[in-house]
């Protein structure tokens, strides 16, 4: 089956509400569900994306994550993408925050990634990937439209809080270094944004649990990692 551009915009915008509710975030709405539009109302404003680029955009006061920070959902179509991404997704995330973070023009980079978690959905496959900044993360729509963790195959991950993970290792007397790994480019962790040691407890009907402990994936580290951190560091 051939999808369009907007289909796997349209799943992505529902798999991302559903993560934030999975993640146990909070929102302001009734429910997350209450965040969703029809199709018909995503087609709608998915057609004055190329013109108006923040018309998708979930923006912050309605998801809060785990440490209250204010989440900003935004949509980074295919067109708008260039040689500047990086410089293009901060200065339009930007000028939508700028009243109301009160963000200084110089420093407002910093001030982003301190002050809101950012969470954008793009169309270009090279440039998703394990997470930058635990305030910034990157989802390619094509990898992003089929919820792994609905799967059926993908047995049930829990992100263990501090203390759930210190109890179970001290019961089992076992190290991160004795414990096998999960990688932060895994998709399951992207879904989640486990960062390194963090440990998921990994339910398997007939076989009980395994723990795995998040740990950076080998090789090379990429261009595009390169560039967020000259981007972060710059004043």
């Amino acid at each position: 089956m051939n999808y369009t551009t907007e289909d796997y915009y349209y799943a992505s915008y529902l798999n991302v509400i559903d993560m934030c509710k999975d993640r146990n975030y909070t929102t302001k709405s009734k429910s997350f569900d209450d965040l969703k539009m029809s199709k018909a109302q995503f087609s709608e404003k998915f057609k004055e994306h190329e013109t108006n680029p923040t018309i998708l955009d979930i923006l912050p006061g309605l998801i809060y994550d785990e440490n209250k920070t204010p989440v900003y959902v935004t949509f980074i179509e295919h067109s708008r993408e260039n040689k500047a991404f990086i410089g293009k997704i901060f200065q339009g995330i930007y000028n939508a925050l700028k009243q109301d973070f009160n963000l200084t023009k110089d420093a407002y980079k910093n001030e982003l990634l301190e002050n809101v978690h950012c969470i954008i959905l793009h169309n270009q496959e090279q440039k998703s990937g394990p997470q930058y900044h635990h305030n910034l993360e990157f989802f390619c729509v094509k990898k992003f439209f089929i919820n792994v963790t609905k799967h059926s195959i993908v047995p049930p991950h829990i992100l263990l809080t501090e203390s759930e993970k210190k109890e179970i290792f001290e019961s089992k007397n076992m190290s991160y270094a004795a414990c096998p790994k999960i990688f932060n480019n895994d998709p399951v962790n992207m879904y989640y944004n486990g960062q390194t040691n963090s440990v998921y407890k990994i339910i398997r009907d007939s076989k009980g649990f395994y723990l795995r402990v998040v740990t950076p994936a080998p090789g090379k580290v990429s261009q595009f990692v390169n560039d967020i951190h000259k981007f972060q560091a710059k004043k």
